[in-house]
């Protein structure tokens, strides 16, 4: 990463080549693990770096827009700031994608994917779906072919874009029935206690919350807890499911005190783990706001009116507009980037 926004010389273009290749194929499991501005800035250099390899820079693109969506604390309902900051980024890469006929596979699946969400999530259902289609199709054709442990997982993490776009549209059980048949078992038995299964329960146990099975929405994100607990620690993912859970618990205001107690015990850790760890103001507007609702439930008039003013004082430090991609510079060379890979053979793309 320490090149990325440098100039170093001495680094030859094979080598800035394979780094910007493992980042891409790493950039599922780093979108879970890094905070959504880190992760950002990064894969923008990134994507600056490699502008004329359209191959690499199409892949970054369609990282980005995958980050955008899955960081946003409105999902699975992504607020209109980080729709349209997605669906531009995604444009990008998919505009990439028309002009090529060699595109990778993960990378082509991944952009129709994400953009068929985003679709969805406009209200231009039948397209969204489309888009969604054509993803499941190259996943399931990689299943098919190679049957691997890892097009399994990624089969089912399509699945899961479908579910999210079934959430979209308030079709929770359908939601749910689709995480359950085609992706939580998939999860469970080839990763096990792994972050893809916590954050796969944990949307499980948020359809059941729109739905109001609050017994079965706390269960589900319980296990979710301790899954993000024992592999993160504190965490933003750890953060969210906390948030989760108290959000549940001071759902209904006519919940008695004890249950309320607990709440308040969670969102005050929750409060401690995102001032850790968060780089947005975004979630911690929520909480306190959860925390005021608990404390009013409790008669703490004094603490609840303390909480709302500290969510008050969050708001006023919101994150500004991110500058748009074609705007970013960095301090690299303006020389013209070397195709050393021209002849290289990748998989085809629909």
């Amino acid at each position: 990463m320490a090149w990325c926004g440098d100039d170093h010389p001495e680094l030859d273009q094979t080598t800035r080549v394979q780094c910007i290749e493992a980042f891409n194929e790493a950039a599922v499991f780093l979108a879970k693990v890094m905070r959504k501005q880190e992760f950002q800035s990064l894969f923008r250099k990134l994507a600056y770096r490699c502008r004329s390899h359209l191959h690499l820079s199409s892949a970054c693109l369609t990282n980005i827009g995958m980050k955008i969506v899955l960081s946003c604390t409105c999902t699975p309902h992504i607020c209109p700031r980080a729709l349209y900051q997605a669906r531009e980024t995604l444009t990008q890469a998919n505009d990439i994608h028309s002009s090529l006929t060699d595109v990778k596979y993960t990378t082509r699946a991944q952009c129709l994917s994400k953009f068929g969400f985003c679709y969805v999530r406009e209200g231009r259902v039948d397209e969204g779906y489309g888009y969604l289609d054509r993803a499941l199709k190259l996943r399931w054709d990689r299943v098919e072919k190679l049957n691997r442990t890892k097009d399994h997982v990624m089969l089912a993490a399509c699945f899961n874009d479908i579910a999210a776009s079934q959430m979209v549209q308030r079709n929770h059980m359908m939601a749910i029935q689709t995480r359950l048949l085609h992706v939580l078992p998939v999860y469970e038995e080839n990763l096990g206690e792994h972050l893809f299964t916590a954050t796969t329960l944990s949307w499980i146990g948020n359809s059941y919350y729109a739905l109001g099975d609050y017994d079965n929405a706390i269960k589900y994100n319980s296990r979710s807890i301790s899954i993000r607990r024992k592999l993160l620690g504190q965490h933003q993912e750890t953060a969210k499911s906390l948030y989760a859970l108290s959000k549940l618990i001071v759902s209904n205001i006519d919940l008695c005190k004890n249950i309320h107690s607990s709440a308040l015990k969670y969102l005050k850790e929750v409060v401690d783990y995102q001032e850790k760890v968060l780089d947005t103001q975004d979630e911690l507007i929520h909480t306190h706001q959860a925390m005021s609702i608990a404390l009013r439930a409790l008669g703490r008039d004094e603490e609840t009116e303390e909480e709302m003013n500290r969510a008050g004082k969050c708001a006023r430090k919101l994150d500004s507009w991110e500058a748009p991609l074609d705007k970013l510079r960095t301090q690299e060379r303006e020389s013209e980037w070397i195709d050393i890979l021209s002849a290289k053979p990748r998989d085809s793309a629909l």
